[in-house]
């Protein structure tokens, strides 16, 4: 799990995450990168506190670069819970950004593993 901060790896694995690498590389979707994952969407608060928005732009250049489709759309100067509530600013950019997303895979035929 090496898109979050240390701290939150500790809490969500009960202690250090470093002394955890094998469920912290279960866990990891970057060490999971594979093109035939299905078309992928990341939506991401540009000031995140809890996801580095660098290490999820590598993410997404990891994907795109396996072959997998997809977007990142990120959320100016949003932090981590930005589309609540409903019709906040934040939500206000995200949620046609999934819809355009999810009627784009629709209109391609892809089914749910990306092909």
């Amino acid at each position: 799990m090496t898109q979050i901060a240390s701290g939150l790896q500790d809490a969500v694995f009960g202690g250090p995450g470093a002394t955890r690498t094998r469920l912290t590389r279960a866990a990891s979707p970057g060490d999971l990168v594979d093109a035939r994952l299905p078309p992928t969407l990341l939506v991401l608060g540009a000031a995140d506190n809890f996801i580095r928005a660098d290490l999820v732009r590598g993410y997404d250049a990891s994907l795109r670069a396996a072959g997998v489709p997809g977007r990142l759309v990120e959320v100016p100067y949003a932090d981590h819970v930005f589309d609540h509530p409903y019709g906040s600013p934040g939500a206000q950019i995200a949620r046609p950004a999934v819809l355009a997303f999810v009627r784009e895979q629709v209109a391609t035929g892809r089914n749910p593993s990306g092909r």
